[in-house]
């Protein structure tokens, strides 16, 4: 009994040692398969970062290629242009040497004076001469000169002034304001003394028509009475300039 208690006690610890080395050896394989995948993967990554090196080196010496067929191709535009230029400077400056001199430049026309004035110094200008060049000064003046100042004004007439000759209460030279009638609508409406008609009722009038301001004044003065409306008139507010000379040589005498 004991013999056989010895053998079984025996076949166990061997059973047990044979699974411990299975598992030891079943471990090992393991680390074994381990290992070698890590290999696998670090030799596939290398391969990869291999290839990525290859591909950048292969398109930066295409890069490289295609930037020096520029740079020739630029080169061969450049000669080709430069050329061309050489080709054409060389051309005008045959055609410059082929051409004729250029025809001297003709003499101004000379001014006729008039004849001597008795007792002057020099030969008398003419008339036309010196209306021409009145003329000339006058219209360089005009453009010159910028635009006068306006204003607008809105008179209305419930009845005609009782003066035909001095519509809305205005005394007129030419189409200068020289006096306000204080009972006229043109005091109130703000007009005064110095100014000059220049539209009624969106027509220009022309200041130096003697009567025709007047005129056009009253003719819508009489118009406004029946419609009840009132009328646009604008007015130069600049003085004119023998007002102007007038006042300087009485300010100077003063």
């Amino acid at each position: 009994v004991l013999v056989s208690f010895a053998m079984g006690k025996k076949r166990k610890h061997e059973s047990e040692d044979s699974d411990d080395s299975d598992v030891k050896k079943k471990k090992k394989e393991k680390v074994k398969e381990k290992e070698k995948d890590k290999e696998k993967k670090e030799k596939k990554d290398e391969r990869a970062e291999k290839k990525e090196e290859k591909k950048d080196k292969k398109e930066k010496q295409e890069d490289k290629k295609e930037k020096k067929e520029e740079k020739k191709e630029k080169k061969a535009k450049d000669e080709v242009k430069e050329k061309k230029d050489k080709k054409e400077n060389k051309e005008k400056d045959s055609k410059r040497e082929e051409a004729p001199a250029p025809a001297p430049a003709a003499e101004p026309p000379k001014r006729v004076l008039g004849p001597m004035r008795p007792g002057s110094l020099g030969p008398q200008v003419p008339e036309d001469f010196k209306k021409d060049k009145k003329e000339k000064k006058e219209k360089k003046s005009k453009k010159e000169r910028p635009p006068p100042p306006t204003k607008k004004v809105e008179l209305s007439a419930k009845t005609a002034f009782r003066d035909a000759s001095r519509p809305f209460g205005l005394e007129l030279d030419g189409g200068l304001v020289v006096d306000l009638d204080d009972k006229g609508s043109c005091i109130k409406a703000g007009v005064q003394i110095g100014w000059r008609v220049k539209e009624v009722a969106g027509k220009e009038v022309n200041e130096e028509d003697v009567g025709k301001a007047a005129k056009a004044l009253r003719a819508a003065e009489e118009q406004a009475e029946k419609s009840g409306s009132k009328v646009s008139v604008v007015f130069i507010t600049e003085e004119p300039d023998h007002w102007k000379a007038a006042s300087k040589q009485l300010s100077r005498g003063m």
